[in-house]
């Protein structure tokens, strides 16, 4: 019902008539009454309309009965087309008639999609706004029907909205809003149609999966509001792809022991969250060194020289904040200096020298500042301000672990060291 709302609307804006043809491009009258088959195929077609395919990333479609495909040939006037509806088998229209002489054919499904009135966001609703275009292979007259592969125009977007309120927009490469595409003239394919003013695809304020459609093959830059979560190159997305983007939130607030609010950064799509200051830091800031551990110990060297060298492994995170927090992995701090995640730079901040790391794309606004504390042996510390170590929980071997290292050239070690080395620890959210 909603899908035949939408076309009747079409129909009725552009002036199209179905079915209707020009005589002076059309074989004697007597044919008219013969109409034509259409066998129209979809280059992913399934059984089942909008169907996911995991393991292949691609999202399928099939054409279901009644559906339309507006069909017009490279002789007739751009306001001329024959609507071919689908049965039980092919599709047809009474009308159609063929050519006197073989011409080219082109098809589209629709003539025009708007993406303004994907409100319901639901995975049953997002093929009626599916786009398709195909032409013949070679010339015809049409005297045996038509023969057309479909194929996609857009990119299907998965939403997984975890903050409730959620305004999707997608703007263009010449910074305009994404409204509709409307079928080319005279060849394959569709326009796409821009607004200067704000277009919203949907609008909800309910966490859940979402499925919306965009066009494929132009620059976008997908927003929740006035933030980005995905951007594309100039190619813009595969047709027919679907693509999984998460909605939640890149900041936030755990309790540590003491039943004290730490508030987390994260810095990449599915990276850690992780802590705004060291573990022990005063007054709870990013800039103060906090503690020294041997790895896996509870005490600060600084405050302990002699504390014992565990024997077994213990989190210190976890010892001294709980059971929400944890050391990050050598993999996380791995990925924590890898250049396509972050950007880490040696840096002063509030007096105090050290490394900053600051997020890209969405995350371009979200840092993490670990000072140089340098290290402590049995209560002395040296090479503070200069360099910085800071444990992970990956061990090596019997005696050592690794350990995420930096000084002011902005080299960056990764390397085991010793267990009985004092370094600072800054933690990591632990996650369900």
């Amino acid at each position: 019902m909603k899908k035949a709302f939408i076309f009747g609307l079409i129909a009725a804006a552009l002036g199209f008539t179905a079915c209707s043809s020009e005589d002076d491009l059309m074989v004697n009258n007597q044919n008219n009454n013969k109409g034509m088959v259409l066998r129209a195929t979809v280059e992913q077609t399934v059984g089942t309309r909008a169907t996911f395919t995991d393991n292949e990333g691609t999202w399928q479609f099939s054409f279901t009965t009644n559906d339309n495909v507006f069909v017009r040939n490279g002789e007739m006037s751009q306001d001329k087309h024959w609507m071919f509806t689908k049965g039980t088998g092919d599709f047809t229209c009474i009308s159609a008639i063929e050519t006197k002489s073989p011409v080219t054919w082109y098809a589209y499904f629709p003539q025009v999609i708007m993406y303004f009135n994907q409100q319901s966001g639901k995975k049953e609703d997002v093929a009626n706004f599916y786009a398709l275009s195909g032409t013949t292979t070679k010339t015809t007259t049409g005297k045996d029907g038509l023969s057309i592969t479909m194929e996609p125009q857009v990119a299907i977007l998965v939403i997984d909205n975890q903050i409730g309120s959620i305004d999707i927009n997608v703007k263009t490469g010449q910074n305009s809003w994404v409204s509709s595409l409307k079928a080319k003239t005279g060849e394959k394919g569709f326009e796409l149609v821009t607004y200067e003013g704000k277009v919203s695809l949907l609008t909800t304020n309910t966490p859940g999966t979402y499925y919306i459609a965009v066009p494929a093959g132009v620059q976008l830059a997908v927003k929740n509001g006035d933030k980005v979560i995905k951007s594309t190159g100039t190619s813009g997305l595969t047709a027919g792809k679907y693509y999984n983007l998460t909605v939640a939130p890149t900041t936030g607030t755990a309790k540590r022991r003491g039943d004290i609010d730490v508030k987390w950064i994260q810095l990449w799509a599915g990276g850690p969250k992780w802590a705004e200051y060291n573990v022990e830091a005063k007054s709870n800031i990013p800039e103060d060194y906090g503690g020294y551990y041997k790895w896996g110990g509870k005490s600060s060297l600084k405050d302990l020289p002699d504390a014992p060298t565990p024997q077994y492994y213990d989190d210190t995170a976890t010892i001294l904040w709980g059971s929400n927090w944890r050391m990050p992995t050598k993999e996380e701090f791995d990925a924590l200096m890898n250049n396509q995640n972050c950007t880490c730079t040696w840096t002063n901040q509030d007096g105090v020298n050290g490394l900053l790391c600051t997020g890209k794309g969405v995350y371009s606004t979200n840092s993490i500042f670990l000072p140089a504390a340098g290290l402590c042996d049995k209560g002395d510390v040296t090479v503070s301000d200069k360099m910085g170590f800071y444990w992970s929980s990956t061990p090596y071997q019997d005696d050592g672990a690794y350990c995420l290292g930096f000084d002011s050239n902005n080299t960056i070690l990764d390397e085991p060291v010793k267990r009985d080395g004092g370094c600072s620890v800054r933690a990591v959210l632990v996650e369900e």
